[in-house]
């Protein structure tokens, strides 16, 4: 299949409300077929992905309106194929994509969504977290997580009270793989940490974050 992608304005305010505020379910429902097809060609043109990731899903997360109906649509093709599968990955790397022209809105998006799954496991608890009906939801979350945390596209400095209240949940749980990304999660926290530029930190609390880096790398 040949597509061509070229880069395309940001839909003006009026064409946002038409399409996302609208109450009209069935233009909601074209949307999310519209969304659904361009997440189809981003896994299958394997030649055009990185065009695909800038030109398209790029442009889109400029369009704060649109975000809770993509991540909608990537979660739901995610737990499709499941955990570690190549469509949950690349699910996970373009919203990676998503967040680049705007960080806060996806951080903030995909951060509350997990929190609220991890929260719903209290109303049917199990004996560990994995055998929750939810979980597949939740390592996904939390493998998007993973993703964004590169480059420190998680905001962490505004949401670093959240995402510890994730990983107290996810440490020690789910398989090899799981466990990597929780590992790599707070590893990668704590890199944003000494490298952001808002807040300022001490060079003594610096120093000991280094120390305790260094630690946590060890077997």
């Amino acid at each position: 299949m040949c597509v061509c992608v070229t880069p395309s304005p940001v839909p003006s305010p009026v064409t946002r409300h038409r399409f996302c505020s609208h109450p009209d379910d069935k233009k909601r429902a074209k949307v999310a077929m519209i969304l659904d097809k361009l997440i189809t060609l981003t896994i299958e043109e394997v030649e055009m992905y990185p065009s695909i990731q800038a030109k398209i899903w790029g442009n889109i997360g400029q369009v704060s309106e649109l975000i809770d109906m993509v991540l909608d649509s990537f979660i739901k093709r995610s737990v499709t194929g499941g955990l570690g599968s190549g469509q949950a990955e690349i699910m996970a790397d373009t919203a990676v994509a998503l967040a680049s022209a705007n960080v806060a809105s996806v951080a903030k998006k995909v951060i509350g969504r997990l929190c609220r799954v991890i929260d719903k496991t209290c109303t049917s608890p199990t004996q560990t977290l994995e055998q929750h009906l939810m979980w597949d939801d939740i390592a996904i979350l939390a493998r998007y997580l993973l993703m964004l945390s590169f480059n420190n596209c998680l905001d962490v400095a505004r949401h670093l009270p959240y995402l510890f209240h994730i990983i107290t949940f996810l440490v020690t749980t789910g398989p090899v793989s799981m466990r990597a990304s929780t590992h790599g999660l707070v590893i990668n926290i704590i890199h944003s940490l000494c490298t952001c530029t808002k807040p300022t930190f001490l060079g003594k609390f610096v120093c000991f974050v280094a120390v305790f880096v260094c630690r946590f790398f060890r077997p």
